[in-house]
């Protein structure tokens, strides 16, 4: 991706965030792109938006299961995963229904604790909840519907439980609990479906077993504060449903699981506006479909699907999202994986595997789109308990930390398993393609990454430039710099002038059980300056405290008109902080940057232009 903005000299900021096209493209090229690079050693690139180091050893069947809590109370119901108390790590929700009760677990790196409960809608035995930050205030809400009962009498109601930090959560209604209907509001999803910038919500009923169809399928959208109005219905029976761009309109559309035989899972394309309408039903042979996901299961572009019945299947979109191939993924008879169908890559070797559970918990490794080779991790048929519902995701704090874990949520127990198939990571480091920078010499200013960096590893950079492509990969390597910051960057020589710049990155010495992941880079340049533009003797730096940002600004001589701006990496004006005569005094600015990360302070007069880098650690909210 190539951006440009202009100050007095024209800038320029090329960034790569991915390499999953592969390697052997030298160039050179006018942008990185998302996909390419000319070489690597040791390095895994085909994890979308990230680069780590290859595995050194791999034990796929090791794992090791967790308790979170046991209670009886626990039925078949769900766990749901966000950092909560936003320090950094995942924390829990957990439905514990037959005991009409949401609980919240504070993660310590893998160990867990009962933090406070919240009354629900109602005592149930079946449902799923869901999880946001629904009025904007940076923290995870959740959403718990009235759930499912065995008594077949089913509570209205619908309540959002909003977060004010520190695990403490205020109950809100979004539906009221008034009265009792036949059917059930069972699962909750949610997501921008008007793409108006807060999340919206889709609640499902269903009326399982009966042969019944659900009531209809509500549409909540959001006022912008956590306000929720009926927004439409799509009539149906709704056991479990997604919202992914099937399309890849830019909208997210709807799937859902249907129970009742013979629809299977049905798709609803969203029409821009957060209606839906129904565009294709996926039968071949796959009904009572009890798991639901959705990943880009062969790195085309375009998202699959992948479900559970009886069997586990993915299905591959052709890129219009209205035909698909079946893929078989489990073909046994018994319902032992009914459930889940969560797609990762939990091995990190760039391509997404499967989770499932039912009666047996096991994820299924992808060899190819085929093949493939299952790992089971735990069998709950020994003490007559089920699993409904499964979720991938990184328990344990570092960057790698041996990859996907599972939080599971069976009859009786909330669970999580540790991914320990990792044993050792190797050293390696990838060479850029040789970027082009433009058809004349320029200026390099500097050169930034995004990273995960555990301690004490680190990722060394360096640079060469050139005018003559045919020379630069015998050119010597300007560096090591070392990644001291995750968000970070080195300012460049901005003379000598160059037309072609790589770089090298190198992911040192890993610990046993973590590494290193880059997740991108960015080169800024500008006009040649070619060091003979006269400038004042301005000194403008910036300076990062505690109690927020602050650009200082020393002109030792008074300058008639001059601009002091804020621009974000990807040129986009932030703010402008001043624009008139500059006196010859020190001046402080305080910027209102809106989020954490790396901004660049641009001084730009009729007789210089001065930038420095300034790196924003605090939040705005």
């Amino acid at each position: 991706m190539m951006i440009l903005f202009s100050f007095l000299l024209l800038r320029v900021v090329h960034t790569q965030n991915d390499w999953v096209g592969g390697s052997s493209v030298l160039g050179p090229v006018t942008n990185w792109g998302t996909s390419f690079y000319y070489v690597s050693d040791s390095l895994t690139y085909t994890t979308q938006g990230e680069i780590h180091p290859l595995k050194g050893q791999i034990n796929y069947s090791n794992w090791v299961s967790h308790t979170i809590e046991t209670n009886a109370n626990i039925g078949c119901h769900s766990i749901w995963p966000a950092d909560f108390d936003g320090d950094g790590d995942i924390d829990l929700a957990g439905w514990i229904g037959k005991a009409n009760q949401l609980a919240f677990y504070r993660n310590d790196n893998g160990v867990f604790t009962k933090m406070n409960t919240y009354a629900t809608v109602a005592a149930s035995d079946w449902g799923f909840l869901s999880g946001a930050d629904f009025n904007g205030d940076g923290r995870q809400d959740v959403v718990v519907p009235a759930g499912f009962s065995n008594t077949f009498t089913h509570q209205k109601g619908v309540k959002w439980y909003r977060n004010d930090g520190n695990f403490n959560f205020t109950p809100i209604s979004i539906e009221p609990s008034s009265g009792t209907t036949s059917y059930a509001r069972i699962d909750c999803q949610c997501d921008d479906i008007d793409n108006d910038g807060d999340v919206d919500l889709i609640v499902g009923t269903v009326y399982p077993w009966l042969g019944q169809p659900g009531e209809f399928l509500r549409i909540y959208k959001n006022n912008g504060s956590g306000t929720f109005s009926l927004f439409d219905s799509v009539a149906g029976n709704y056991w479990r449903s997604k919202l992914v761009d099937l399309n890849g309109d830019g909208y997210k559309d709807l799937m859902v699981g249907d129970p009742m035989t013979p629809r299977g899972i049905v798709i609803y394309f969203n029409n821009g506006t957060g209606k839906f309408n129904q565009v294709t039903s996926l039968v071949n042979g796959v009904d009572s479909i009890d798991g639901l996901g959705s990943r880009d299961f062969d790195n085309d572009g375009d998202q699959d699907i992948t479900a559970c019945s009886n069997r586990a299947y993915w299905f591959e979109n052709n890129g219009t999202g209205t035909t698909y191939t079946r893929h078989t993924i489990y073909a046994g008879s018994a319902a032992e994986f009914a459930d889940g169908a969560c797609s990762e890559d939990m091995d990190l070797d760039g391509k997404y595997d499967l989770v499932a559970g039912f009666t047996k918990l096991a994820w299924f490794r992808q060899i190819g789109p085929d093949n493939f080779t299952a790992y089971v991790l735990d069998d709950y048929s020994s003490i007559s308990s089920s699993t409904h519902w499964v979720v991938p995701i990184k328990i344990k704090s570092g960057c790698i930390g041996g990859g996907w874990d599972i939080v599971v949520c069976r009859q009786g127990a909330f669970m999580w398993y540790a991914n320990n198939m990792v044993s050792g990571f190797a050293t390696g480091w990838l060479e850029s393609s040789v970027l082009e920078t433009a058809s004349q010499q320029r200026s390099f200013m500097f050169f930034g990454w995004e990273a995960c960096l555990p301690q004490p590893n680190t990722i060394a950079f360096y640079w060469r430039g050139d005018n003559v492509a045919s020379n630069i990969t015998s050119k010597a390597w300007e560096g090591p710099f070392y990644a001291a910051q995750e968000i970070d960057s080195i300012a460049l020589p901005t003379s000598p002038c160059y037309r072609f710049f790589q770089y090298k990155a190198q992911l040192l010495k890993a610990t046993v059980v973590d590494a290193p992941v880059l997740y991108k880079v960015w080169l800024s340049d500008t006009n040649c300056l070619g060091g003979g533009i006269a400038e004042n003797p301005i000194t403008l730096q910036t300076e990062l405290k505690t109690i927020g940002n602050k650009v200082l600004l020393s002109v030792n001589k008074p300058i008639e008109k001059a601009t002091l701006s804020v621009f974000n990496i990807a040129g986009e004006l932030v703010q402008t902080i001043y624009n008139g005569k500059l006196e010859a005094k020190t001046y402080k600015f305080s910027p209102n940057l809106p989020t954490k990360g790396i901004y660049l302070v641009v001084l730009k007069s009729n007789t210089c232009t001065k930038t420095v880098k300034l790196i924003n650690t605090e939040s705005s909210k």
